[in-house]
């Protein structure tokens, strides 16, 4: 890297990012879809380091800020996003220069840790040249559904559909924050920016409230086309207790049939009771071509113990970019 200095965005700079994002993955990312992933999160405004040659920008790496909550306190972090090399400047060392300025940036700023989910390209670049933990490939649930909803019984609570999430999430949040080794917070600041305000994608967010009308669940859905069929995401998943983990889950398919959707998918955490639930249901668990990292920033070693056990993770699509 001789004569190369990287540098922090600036702003104009979208455009040649979006182009050189295109070049990469092969699909336009609209400017609304940038500002909102970089200039609009609640945690803070993106970290990216970029790298020209000349005019022509070959490299990109970047951040964006995230709290995590681990054993109830609140640590920042960051999650990985937009690992980017020109195809003309690849293998030349660009992405471990880049990523390590990021991470040194970080470190600065008071990260604790950087984590995110790398596909099999960048995988192990980020395990052998930026001493990542990983803890392999992601974990998918899956089943197909029948297709009249007749056979899906009614959930006994009041399950219905918000634009918005408000002050009742965050009471669910309160109810519920401590319980879970490493989390990133589900409060309705998050929530509302990460399932609506996010440009061009139609979540549908249901909410589950008691005889009382105390809030005491939520989910997230999403509806994929893929080559053969269309494929409905439990993106994001929460309730106060495992006994209405069953009312929820099963609201969730329902509104799949009902838009003629027969499978559906999760992501379900190693400490959630829901993957009982559904292995008895006849979910099946398959391998993605999607892994889990983490990269330490702190040598505060009570961190490091949680945050390097996988199983302490409570993860959804959601906590992904990609859903």
């Amino acid at each position: 890297m001789t004569g190369w200095a990287a540098r922090d965005y600036e702003p104009g700079d979208e455009e040649r990012i979006l182009d050189l994002f295109e070049l990469t993955y092969g699909k336009r990312r609209s400017i609304e879809h940038w500002r909102w992933m970089f200039s609009e999160c609640p945690f803070g405004r993106g970290i990216m380091k970029l790298l020209f040659d000349g005019n022509v920008l070959v490299g990109h790496y970047a951040v964006v800020p995230m709290a995590v909550e681990i054993d109830g306190v609140q640590s920042n972090a960051a999650l990985s996003v937009d690992t980017m090399t020109h195809v003309k400047h690849q293998g030349r060392g660009i992405f471990a220069f880049l990523a390590s300025e990021t991470y040194e940036e970080c470190q600065k700023r008071g990260l604790a840790l950087v984590y995110g989910f790398p596909n099999e390209n960048s995988h192990k670049g980020f395990v052998n040249r930026l001493r990542w933990h990983s803890f392999g490939h992601m974990k998918n649930m899956r089943k197909k559904l029948p297709i009249d909803a007749k056979s899906i019984p009614n959930s006994p609570h009041d399950v219905h559909e918000v634009s918005f999430f408000g002050k009742n999430i965050d009471e669910l949040w309160r109810s519920i924050s401590g319980h879970f080794p490493v989390i990133v917070p589900r409060n309705a600041n998050y929530l509302n920016w990460r399932f609506c305000q996010k440009p061009s994608v139609d979540y549908r967010k249901l909410v589950m409230n008691d005889e009382t009308g105390v809030t005491i669940g939520y989910a997230v859905l999403k509806s994929y086309e893929g080559k053969e069929h269309v494929v409905g995401h439990i993106v994001d998943l929460m309730c106060v207790d495992a006994r209405v983990l069953p009312d929820i889950l099963v609201s969730c398919i329902r509104c799949f049939i009902t838009q003629g959707i027969n499978e559906v998918s999760l992501w379900v955490p190693m400490i959630s009771p829901a993957r009982k639930i559904l292995e008895r249901w006849g979910f099946v668990e398959e391998a993605m071509q999607t892994y889990f990292g983490v990269k330490l920033l702190s040598d505060d070693m009570s961190l490091s113990e949680k945050v390097v056990s996988f199983e302490n993770w409570y993860l959804s699509m959601g906590d992904s970019d990609v859903f």
